[in-house]
């Protein structure tokens, strides 16, 4: 059984077949315009790769790799993808979001995710910037208030 998945530019499932729906368990109606490519893939491996993987694609005319998947009851599994750019009525034309065959995969795939990719997944979660943005009130005034207090 082959999953395809076609995407546009943003990551949004325009389209999909049965295939995809089985593999990943998501009905159609439950997912095309609605939900992001990045659903089937763990964060950090999204963080880390799928922008590479795309580059790729865009350059070669296609990028194959294996990786890890999630499904919608949360299993994991591992998958062989390839990636190819779609284009509106021909490679001429403006590209129109990207085309994803995946294949279930009887092998231990282990994407090994580098520190910098925890990190920004870590300041991403906890949102530094508006934690920050909301704290500096509350030490401005802590400041203000202290400086009598001496």
């Amino acid at each position: 059984m082959k999953s395809v998945i076609i995407c546009d530019m943003e990551g949004l499932i325009t389209n999909l077949n049965d295939g995809a729906s089985q593999m990943f368990g998501y009905a159609p109606k439950n997912i095309v315009g609605i939900k992001r490519v990045s659903l089937f893939s763990p964060g950090e491996i999204v963080l880390q790769n799928v922008l590479g993987w795309l580059k790729d694609a865009n350059e070669t005319g296609e990028h194959v790799t294996k990786t890890n998947f999630v499904r919608k009851d949360g299993s994991t599994f591992s998958a062989k993808i390839k990636i190819t750019p779609n284009f509106a009525d021909g490679k001429d034309n403006p590209q129109t979001g990207y085309c994803g065959i995946t294949e279930e995969i009887k092998e231990d795939v282990n994407i090994k995710i580098n520190w910098v990719t925890k990190i920004i997944k870590g300041v991403a979660i906890t949102r530094v910037g508006f934690a920050s943005a909301s704290l500096f009130p509350v030490f401005a005034i802590g400041c203000y208030l202290c400086r009598d207090w001496r």
